[in-house]
């Protein structure tokens, strides 16, 4: 990344899908699929961010990359939620 920063950390990312496990379980799902859940999503947003970054300086990228990772991120989260694959 810029200036050589090769390690991110984002100040309040651990908290919020440390709550988003507890928010699923709170919901009825079993603590081990609640961290996958949030195991899944972190490594989605990994990647996603990533990609944005490099498209940073132009903004019609930036704009697809994020909807391609919203799309890309609904699908087996609504695949798990019917059933199907």
């Amino acid at each position: 990344m810029a200036a050589g920063v090769t390690d991110i950390i984002r100040d309040t990312y651990a908290s919020s899908l440390q709550r988003s496990a507890k928010a699923l379980e709170a919901l009825g799902e079993a603590p081990g699929a609640a961290g996958e859940a949030t195991r899944r999503f972190r490594a989605h947003d990994e990647v996603a961010f990533a990609a944005q970054y490099r498209v940073k300086e132009d903004e019609c990228k930036l704009l697809a990359t994020s909807r391609e990772a919203a799309q890309q991120l609904e699908r087996p989260f609504e695949a798990e939620r019917t059933g199907s694959d």
